[in-house]
């Protein structure tokens, strides 16, 4: 059973370096960097059950990808960053089953994104970290991202395609299940 964390009590404090690492030491890791496998979480196969869920559900419209995990660049110690674009982002908030089914859950914290408001939640899995961040699909028309992003399903096709940023270029093609895949980032306001 996982901990719930009640951030907005003051005598709380958010967790922000909790990992959870299971592997033998003995396999060399001090001679090279780990991989995903190293420490439990496959990212590619978490995000393809995500995706997969996603598609079936009318409770999601898009899913994004923010950050060092969208670009190719994360660490395989790094957290993933993840927006999911719903038309009642407070029942996707009330249900625990959607990421509850991508690993073993260690601790739940449960925020609003100190700027938008939006529920977010970050999850601890055995080996790795997800954050979620619900936000209204009426939004996804009109999203900015400052920082890099994938698109991994856009079932509308509601988000624009970026306009080239001066120091990296979006880049984006049409797949079968999302109308646009991007890897790149908005420019800042």
């Amino acid at each position: 059973m996982p901990l719930y964390t009640d951030m907005q009590c003051a005598q709380h404090q958010p967790f922000t370096n909790v990992i959870a690492v299971d592997f033998d030491v003995s396999q060399g890791l001090e001679n090279r960097a780990p991989t995903a496998k190293d420490v439990g979480v496959d990212y590619g196969e978490v995000l393809e059950r995500l995706v997969g869920w996603a598609s079936e559900t009318d409770s999601v419209r898009a899913v994004i990808v923010t950050g060092s995990g969208a670009d190719g660049d994360a660490h395989p110690l790094s957290d993933r960053d993840i927006e999911l674009y719903a038309p009642d982002p407070d029942e996707l908030a009330d249900d625990e089953s959607w990421w509850s089914d991508l690993g073993e859950v260690l601790v739940v914290e449960r925020l609003e994104d100190e700027d938008s408001g939006y529920p977010t939640r970050l999850i601890y899995y055995k080996g790795g970290k997800l954050d979620f961040t619900l936000i209204p699909a009426e939004d996804l028309a009109t999203v900015e991202h400052d920082r890099p992003f994938r698109v991994l399903l856009d079932k509308d096709g509601a988000l624009p395609i970026p306009p080239p940023w001066p120091h990296r270029t979006a880049n984006c093609r049409t797949t079968k299940s999302s109308r646009n895949v991007c890897t790149g980032a908005m420019p800042p306001h």
